[in-house]
Order: structure tokens, then sequence, then C-alpha cells
């Protein structure tokens, strides 16, 4: 994939854009600070809850390295969130239970990043992410959006459309599908990079 750091919509193959659910009040843990649970804009029409609860978002992909295993090359990457004031910078992690959310916003998340002001993946904390390409690539940026490819975390595992079957983790009242990348059984996602840009 793409071996420099640029900015990018994530689609899921089949469910549309991936956005932001923007309601506290059906988030995994109940806390304030880790809003911003990540869905399929397709998926969001089973919450029957009103658009602009969910936000259209594009990611910031800092490029880190090439990791080659014996499945082939996998580009690694820090991403964080592009655009939205609640929610730009924020981090692109996963709760224990590995439903994928955007880390560092509110007043409490941002307070705690400007005094540490380390980055997470240096000091061997945070999430970093693998694109696994599911085809061969030419490595011209005008094609990389037609190339499919497994999100995967650092532990291998691919991020997939689930539905939590534990009430203590209930996502949504109606169950909706929400990622996650762990041991919930889910559907695995096929992503594409729409709108990509190249940092400057």
């Amino acid at each position: 994939m793409i071996k420099a750091d640029f900015t990018a919509e994530l689609h899921c193959e089949g469910a549309g854009q991936v956005v932001v659910a923007d309601a506290s009040w059906y988030e995994p843990t109940m806390r304030l600070d880790d809003q911003g649970w990540l869905c399929a804009e397709n998926d969001r029409e089973d919450h029957q809850l009103t658009s602009g609860q969910f936000l259209r978002i594009k990611f910031d992909f800092e490029y880190l390295r090439m990791e080659r295993g014996s499945a082939g090359e996998r580009a690694i990457y820090n991403i964080k969130c592009n655009n939205r004031w609640n929610y730009a910078g924020a981090r692109l992690e996963r709760n224990g239970r590995g439903w994928l959310g955007l880390y560092g916003t509110g007043w409490t998340g941002r307070v705690t990043d400007a005094v540490t002001n380390l980055p997470l993946h240096l000091a061997g904390f945070g999430d970093y992410w693998k694109i696994d390409t599911l085809r061969d690539w030419n490595g011209n940026v005008e094609s990389a959006d037609s190339i499919p490819f497994y999100l995967r975390d650092k532990h291998g595992h691919r991020v997939a459309r689930a539905k939590s079957k534990d009430a203590s983790v209930d996502l949504s009242l109606n169950r909706a599908r929400f990622l996650n990348s762990g041991e919930t059984p889910g559907e695995i996602v096929k992503f594409y990079l729409k709108n990509i840009q190249l940092a400057s």
C-alpha cells in the first residue's frame, strides 16, 4: 500500500463509508471520554436515529513501516481522525473487547494527550493498524482506491462488522453492527480507500 502519509476516507465493501456514531447514550463502555464508536454508513439505519448522530469522517494515515511475513507484505500505520472538532486528531483504537472507536476526544482525552505529548506507539501502547492488500498493486496512488484490503489491528485481528451479544457491552438498543477487531463473531470487512490525498 502507500508508503507515505496520506488522508483518505475508509469505505466498507457493500456497506458504505465508515462513520462515527455521535450519541453517547449507546456507547459500549458508557464512559464520557471514549465517544466515537465506528460503524459502516449502511449499518446506521438499524439505529433508527437521525443522520446527524452519525458523522462522515476522514482519516490521517501516518506511515510507519512495512512488515514482511508468511502472508506477504503489509503496510503499518497510525490512524487518526482528520476532521470534525469533536474527533479531530483522535486516534483509531480498539477497546478491550475489540470495538473500534476514536480515542483522545473530549476534555480529559485532549488534556491527557497534550500533557503527555508522547506518541503511544513509540511507548509500546496504543494501536497501530496493518493494511493487508488483497491483490497486487502497481504503486500508483491514482489507482490505490481500487485495491481491496483487510484492516488488521496490531494483534492481527481483521476488522469485522459485528453485533454485540453481551448485554454489558450493548452498542445500541437495536443490536446494530459496529466495527470490531477481536474475538466477537462478525462479517470480515473488505475496505477501500477513497478521496486519497498525499500529505504535503
